[in-house]
């Protein structure tokens, strides 16, 4: 074991030391060529009952970096810290949490599995978030009263320039995907509305609002054109509204019964029609 250790104090007079242990390669080398392979090596060999590789301790004194890695612009610095092989525990384990800093804020890596992030989340390729079955994404907005806020905010720029065809453009879908089994029942919705707020009702639970100056704001309000549907409307009471046969709007009482249907020629009834408190005038008769 060697120590090298330096007193800072002369006289009562404190001293800077730049480093007790410094390795510095002097002679200059034929480009491509590596004169020095590791400045350090440290090689644990055999059944040794090593805790550390290296150790830093701050006993009594004030330590401002453990590792302090600088480009000095002189030459290539590749990569600050470089991990590789078989980890059993973990590449970094800092016991408590990961700090990046990113100017006066910081990134933080917890312990627990959890990420905090200082600015925005940007990426410049596709994301998935897989989850394994019990696994629920979490975006939630703190309670901040008498404050306009929207908890999620979704942008996507339009820019379908093609002649001759639409390209599909789509700022959010929501997909079944293929299990390659039949099973007893799907998902049962792919979008919820829940109010859980046993004081205060929800204003809207979907509102379309006004756009910029362009007129319209939407070419159509809901569209289920493109969908196989059994009923497209289902009313708070079970009552049903669906367009099944084309041109023709049906209405359904809750137990599924027609009980009228509406065409461009005709309004059939399973009753009777009563007229209340109006004439009823026909151009036919």
């Amino acid at each position: 074991m060697i120590i090298f250790a330096v007193s800072t104090n002369t006289g009562g007079v404190d001293l800077n030391t730049e480093a007790l242990l410094r390795l510095q390669q002097l002679d200059t080398t034929t480009s491509g060529t590596t004169l020095v392979d590791n400045f350090i090596y440290i090689d644990v060999a055999g059944l040794s009952g090593a805790t550390d590789g290296i150790e830093i301790t701050n006993s009594a004194g004030n330590l401002a970096n453990g590792i302090n890695i600088v480009d000095t612009a002189g030459g290539t610095l590749d990569k600050g810290i470089v991990l590789s092989g078989t980890f059993t525990t973990a590449g970094i384990d800092t016991g408590n949490s990961i700090i990046t800093n990113i100017g006066d804020a910081g990134t933080d890596f917890s312990s627990t599995g959890g990420l905090t992030l200082a600015g925005y989340f940007q990426t410049n390729a596709s994301v998935d978030f897989l989850l394994q079955g019990s696994e629920q994404f979490f975006s939630e907005a703190s309670n901040m009263a008498d404050v306009t806020t929207s908890a999620n905010y979704f942008s996507i720029y339009g820019n379908d320039t093609a002649s001759g065809g639409d390209n599909e453009q789509t700022l959010l879908d929501l997909v079944q995907e293929n299990n390659s089994v039949d099973v007893v029942e799907g998902v049962d919705a792919l979008l919820t509305l829940t109010n859980d707020d046993p004081d205060d009702v929800v204003n809207d639970a979907i509102r379309f609002n006004a756009g910029n100056t362009n007129s319209p704001d939407f070419e159509d309000g809901i569209d289920f054109s493109a969908a196989n549907l059994n009923r497209e409307i289902v009313f708070e009471n079970g009552e049903a509204l669906h367009g099944q046969t084309a041109d023709t709007f049906t209405f359904e009482d809750d137990d599924g019964t027609d009980y009228a249907t509406l065409s461009a020629t005709a309004l059939t009834l399973t009753g009777n029609l009563a007229v209340n408190g109006d004439n009823v005038t026909s151009e036919g008769w």
